[in-house]
C-alpha cells in the first residue's frame, strides 16, 4: 500500500481499533487464560503487539537518521519474541492493556512529525523495502493477524 502518512495513519487506527474492540468483549480472566498461538495467552499476545510497536519505532528512528535498522534472523525473532513475552508473562492484564496503548501511542506522536517526503523516501537494506510505509503496513497487517487469531481462539475456547 503506497500512500500517504495520514493514510498509513488511518489504517493504523483502523486495525488497533479491531484488535481493541475483540479484545474487549473478552473477561479479563479469558484474557489471561485463552490461549491463541504457540502457548501464549491473549494477554502474551497483545503484550507482543506492543513490543514490536516499540521496536518498530526504533527502527524507523535508526533509518531517519541514516543508520541501518536491526535485522533479525528468524531464530532471531522468535528468541526476541519469546524474551519479551516472558518479560511481560507475570503482569497484570490492565498493565499489559495500558502498554498496548502506551506504545501505539509514543510511536504515532513520532510519525505525526515526519514529513510525507521523509515518510516516503525509498529505503532499502539486504534488497528489503524498508520504507517507512511497508514498516507501517508490516504493523497493520501485525494487529490484523493477531486480531484474527483471538477470535479464532475465543472460538475454540466456547
Amino acid at each position: 500500500m503506497d500512500g500517504s502518512l495520514s493514510e498509513h495513519l488511518a489504517r493504523l487506527d483502523l486495525e488497533r481499533r479491531r484488535l481493541k474492540e475483540i479484545v474487549a468483549r473478552l473477561s479479563v480472566q479469558e484474557v489471561a487464560t485463552v490461549s491463541v498461538v504457540e502457548g501464549w495467552t491473549v494477554k502474551d499476545v497483545l503484550a507482543h503487539v506492543a513490543i514490536w510497536d516499540r521496536w518498530e519505532l526504533e527502527q524507523m528512528r535508526c533509518m531517519l537518521y541514516g543508520r541501518v535498522p536491526e535485522h533479525l534472523t528468524d531464530d532471531g525473532v522468535d528468541s526476541r519474541n519469546e524474551a519479551a513475552v516472558e518479560e511481560w508473562r507475570d503482569r497484570p492484564v490492565a498493565e499489559v492493556l495500558r502498554e498496548i496503548d502506551d506504545a501505539r501511542d509514543e510511536w504515532l506522536r513520532w510519525l505525526v512529525t515526519l514529513t510525507e517526503q521523509e515518510f516516503a523516501k525509498p529505503r532499502t537494506f539486504h534488497g528489503e523495502d524498508w520504507s517507512f510505509s511497508a514498516c507501517v503496513r508490516v504493523q497493520w497487517e501485525h494487529d490484523r493477524e493477531h486480531a484474527e487469531q483471538i477470535v479464532q481462539a475465543d472460538s475454540n475456547a466456547r
